[in-house]
């Protein structure tokens, strides 16, 4: 339990899983990052760790650190070239020898991020840093951390962008003191959100019986027919399979992490 009056929540971090924290401001979601860095304790419970945690820097440089400085530092033991692709990821290698303290925000949560990258520790913890990169650093760094959890790091990453959660594959949500689903984003997309198919059909009527049988609801509008489904490319394959002649069209909706959310608030 990460505050008094919170529900519980019991998680297992493995070699490879990488796992998004989101919730509302002033929601537990920072606690759980805070207490997996040891920098506060939960209200009740324990978190267990068996292997070493890296964290992003806190950001506290002096006016001799730059990029490549920080880099140095943290990558002892990595090769060079590990450290040449970091940089590139989080845009900073045009800039390696510049002041760090006169960078703007989004290189400055770039330089946070270079220990956690060059540090080889089985488990790297993210408090917002990403949020903060422009969106092309982003993509680059989410790389890099896509190859590390190939080779068996794991990450917790605390962030407000239902990309990073998509990228991860993996979810903590948080509703005030309380966890709300904690697992898969493809389990919480198969939970709470439906696949839209919007199928274009002269005959409704026979379209409509034909998948009502697979569906969670079916709605004939005008030219055609609404239904949701927890499966719908399947659903979509066996129309037109079956409805030959019948199906002009289909377009298929599929849930979005955002949707997802949506319907746990």
């Amino acid at each position: 339990m990460l505050a008094a009056g919170g529900r519980a929540l019991s998680l297992e971090l493995f070699a490879g899983e990488g796992y998004a924290v989101m919730g509302p401001s002033g929601s537990a979601k920072q606690g759980l990052i805070n207490a997996v860095c040891e920098r506060e304790k939960p209200a009740s419970g324990a978190i267990g760790r068996q292997a070493q945690v890296v964290a992003a820097l806190e950001r506290d440089y002096s006016r001799r650190d730059t990029p490549q400085s920080l880099a140095k530092k943290y990558s002892r033991r990595v090769s060079g070239a590990k450290m040449t692709d970091v940089l590139t990821a989080l845009g900073l290698w045009e800039m390696r020898q510049a002041p760090t303290m006169t960078m703007e925000p989004a290189l400055a949560a770039a330089c946070d991020l270079i220990p956690l990258l060059l540090d080889d520790s089985p488990i790297g913890v993210i408090d917002g840093q990403l949020d903060a990169l422009d969106p092309w650093a982003r993509e680059a760094t989410l790389d890099v951390m896509e190859a590390d959890l190939k080779a068996g790091r794991a990450f917790l990453v605390k962030t407000n962008l239902t990309t990073i959660a998509a990228r991860l594959g993996n979810l903590v949500v948080f509703r005030g003191d309380s966890p709300v689903f904690a697992g898969p984003v493809a389990t919480l997309l198969r939970s709470v959100a439906r696949t839209e198919v919007w199928i274009e059909t002269d005959d409704p009527t026979t379209v409509s019986t034909m998948v009502e049988p697979f569906t969670v609801s079916v709605r004939i509008l005008e030219g055609g027919v609404l239904i949701e489904a927890d499966k719908g490319q399947e659903i979509a394959a066996r129309l037109l399979t079956i409805g030959y002649g019948k199906v002009k069209s289909l377009v298929i909706k599929e849930p979005t992490v955002a949707d997802a959310l949506r319907q746990l608030y």
